[in-house]
């Protein structure tokens, strides 16, 4: 599973950008490829464009207070 992880991780980019529902899906799948081998192929590139893509995704739903 190791050497597929980093490749799911990639995939599953686009879809941070989806419903609620599907974003709950989405992280919890990312939870479990990161625990693969305790997330030791995480590479600093991957682990770029995965902080960016969840910034994007709480940039888009973070409320002001009221």
């Amino acid at each position: 599973m190791t050497g597929l992880a980093p490749r799911v991780l990639t995939v599953l980019g686009p879809f941070l950008s989806a419903s609620e529902d599907t974003l709950s899906l989405v992280t919890e799948t990312i939870v479990a490829v990161l625990s693969v081998d305790n997330g030791k192929w995480v590479t600093p590139e991957l682990a770029s464009m995965l902080a960016n893509a969840l910034l994007d995704v709480w940039v888009k739903n973070v409320k002001g207070t009221p």
